[in-house]
């Protein structure tokens, strides 16, 4: 409107406001300075139609729909975070990661004890996959398990540009940056208290994925945020959960909580998680199902295996490994650990999983067995 002062009179005349915007637009036959000024319109009015994140009621994970020329509320964006050096951080299998910095009038998430003391900091997670079934399903996944403590929560989802996008707490690293971070831990008792209470931490926490409260299993539809009617009808039957990845760089650490100086640590990444009825829960093929080689576990090798909430239960156990070999080695120790448990698969490639198959594919009759590297790897922490 500037040098147009005249045209506000125009608009109040025709009850056109601020929550009108945007205006679309209309074919015109209008040539010159009009048709300049239409444009010019046109392209000033996004400046000030940048989206507002929150939570709904309830907490309720709302889902903005935007158009391809709003201008998100972002004082900073970089893929890439200074101190961390790994590009596995930022891609994943499912999504790439973006430290952001909201600007402060834009967003609304106090109640949300990781966002404490993140400056503005966010991570957004934008998914490779522009299919609307894959997005729904991992939020869904997250929705079920909102407000559970070791469970990373999310914030707000957009979609952008034909991309989906969620919004979460920016943590300080994942487990395995954490172990590289501190290649020497202390071994005092107090330490050494908060390594169990977080081993115990993400075993409830992933309890809690296998067996979602009620309360938040009957109701898991996410809220539009400009059309909070249109969210998807509740459904009703209980449902059992997996998570499907569970590995260090899956497991992230907050820095600042305020029930322990030593931070916490959150399961997160859902893209690979899936919930299913009680009669199918234990009667899932792996054909096609992606995994983490390191943590995979034997029935995903076998002929005929299938899949159920005991695949979690062994990759958890691995990582419990992990962590306790570089609580009393060092991260050069679990360095060694899984040079230990490597197996050539040819000149190229190697696989540090943990168990070992023995026996013929073509007869079937083949078992599993725990490798004696990670069995001496147990005793030696264990003693």
């Amino acid at each position: 409107m500037i040098q147009q002062s005249m045209e506000i009179l125009t608009f109040i005349n025709n009850n056109i406001a601020d929550h009108d915007l945007p205006l679309v637009k209309g074919r015109s036959g209008n040539k010159g300075s009009y048709n300049l000024r239409l444009n010019s319109f046109d392209e000033y009015q996004w400046t000030v139609l940048s989206p507002f994140f929150s939570r709904g009621n309830r907490g309720t994970v709302r889902f903005y729909p935007l158009d391809d020329k709003t201008i998100l509320p972002f004082i900073e964006d970089s893929s890439r975070d200074a101190n961390i050096e790994d590009e596995e951080d930022f891609q994943g299998g499912h999504g790439s990661i973006s430290q952001v910095k909201i600007y402060s009038s834009h967003y609304d998430f106090h109640d949300i004890p990781e966002t404490y003391g993140s400056e503005s900091t966010f991570a957004v997670k934008r998914l490779h996959s522009r299919n609307r079934e894959m997005f729904s399903r991992e939020v869904d996944a997250l929705k079920r398990l909102s407000g559970q403590k070791h469970i990373v929560p999310l914030l707000a989802t957009f979609e952008h540009k034909n991309s989906y996008h969620l919004i979460f707490p920016w943590a300080n690293a994942n487990l395995r940056r954490y172990w590289a971070m501190f290649p020497n831990p202390w071994t005092d008792k107090g330490y050494g208290l908060w390594v169990a209470r977080q081993c115990k931490g993400m075993a409830q926490g992933l309890s809690i994925i296998h067996e979602p409260p009620n309360e938040q299993s009957d109701d898991y539809s996410y809220e539009y945020a400009l059309e909070p009617n249109r969210g998807r009808e509740p459904e009703r039957n209980k449902a059992y959960g997996r998570h499907g990845d569970i590995k260090p760089e899956n497991i992230l650490w907050f820095r600042d909580d305020p029930s322990s100086g030593l931070g916490i640590l959150e399961i997160a990444d859902f893209g690979l998680t899936r919930f299913h009825q009680k009669q199918s829960r234990s009667n899932i093929s792996p054909v096609g199902m992606g995994n983490s080689p390191t943590y995979r576990a034997p029935e995903f090798d076998m002929p005929d295996g299938l899949l159920s909430r005991s695949y979690d239960i062994w990759a958890l156990g691995c990582l419990y490994l992990e962590f306790i070999t570089w609580y009393f080695l060092g991260s050069d120790g679990v360095t060694q650990f899984s040079t230990s448990r490597e197996t050539k698969c040819n000149d190229l490639s190697a696989d540090d999983c943990y168990f070992e198959l023995s026996g013929s594919r073509e007869t079937s009759n083949i078992c599993s067995k725990v490798k004696p590297s990670v069995i001496r790897e147990g005793r030696r922490g264990g003693g």
